[in-house]
């Protein structure tokens, strides 16, 4: 997955217009590409937390956000709880720091 994935990229791969595309994907899915994407994106910052030692930080670049307190409040939305607080409630390895 890219972590610059966006609507435009699907509907140019696909050769239709974005807003198409954005109508068919939520008949289909129930939700629009940009919430699946960011969604995907949570799940992989998931398993960064618990399956390695990288700094949030590094995470958060990984999956495509270069602004660590939009990741984290973003995060913060989706799940609850913070990045950190994610990584030590779920037995992962300490943060780096």
């Amino acid at each position: 997955m890219s972590s610059k994935l966006s609507v435009e990229q699907v509907a140019d791969h696909v050769r239709l217009s974005a807003s198409y595309v954005n109508k068919l994907f939520k008949e289909r899915h129930g939700t629009t590409i940009n919430e699946y994407i960011i969604e995907l994106k949570i799940g992989r910052a998931k398993r960064l937390l618990t399956e390695t030692d990288l700094v949030i930080e590094e995470i958060s670049q990984q999956i495509g956000y270069n602004t660590l307190s939009y990741f984290t409040r973003l995060f913060k939305t989706k799940t609850g709880m913070t990045p950190g607080q994610y990584r030590r409630q779920h037995g992962a390895k300490p943060e780096n720091t």
